[in-house]
């Protein structure tokens, strides 16, 4: 045999084999999680009720609790608020569009986990983006249009260290 179909012979026999012994990549554990059927765009683990162990929120408004690691629950008693709001687009030309608008639930745009008042457990900040402004270029600046103020700001929402939020101080002022 050519020396150089030697590597060749040997990559085709390791390929061969190592296919027949692969394991799969991904495991779908969704229901042995107590997830079955759940969706979401994205998920933050933390712990939200000082166990050791990682709860989730999963699209900044749904939060399950881990029952020893093993599994989750759904944490409907959370105590962050999130409001119903009515949503008002910003036409082309910097108008509201009110025959566009839709009441919905409103979800923050952001949502962090972090110790704000230092007492040990991980509290939460929502944030919001402005939807209330449109960009006039002919004057080069930012333009506040009311009629699509939802009145929703940025929140820090401080945790008891068993999962329940109580809205923080002048929070609303943030």
């Amino acid at each position: 045999m050519p020396r150089w179909l030697v590597p060749i012979v040997i990559l085709v026999l390791v390929a061969g084999t190592a296919a027949e012994e692969e394991k799969p990549w991904f495991v779908n554990v969704a229901t042995e999680a107590g997830l079955a059927g759940v969706r979401a765009k994205d998920g933050i683990f933390t712990d939200l009720n000082g166990d050791g162990f990682y709860d989730l929120c999963l699209d900044r408004r749904r939060f399950y609790l881990s029952k020893g690691g093993a599994s989750f629950v759904p944490h409907e008693e959370h105590g962050i608020a999130y409001p119903e709001v009515t949503r008002v687009p910003i036409g082309k030309t910097g108008k509201p569009d009110l025959e566009k608008a839709k009441k919905a639930e409103f979800v923050p745009q952001y949502l962090y986990f972090a110790d704000v008042d230092n007492d040990g457990d991980q509290d939460a900040l929502y944030g919001v983006r402005s939807v209330w402004e449109w960009y006039d270029r002919s004057r080069g600046r930012f333009i506040t249009i009311p009629e699509c103020d939802h009145e929703v700001r940025s929140q820090v929402w401080l945790n008891d260290g068993t999962g329940k939020f109580t809205l923080g101080p002048a929070s609303r002022a943030v």
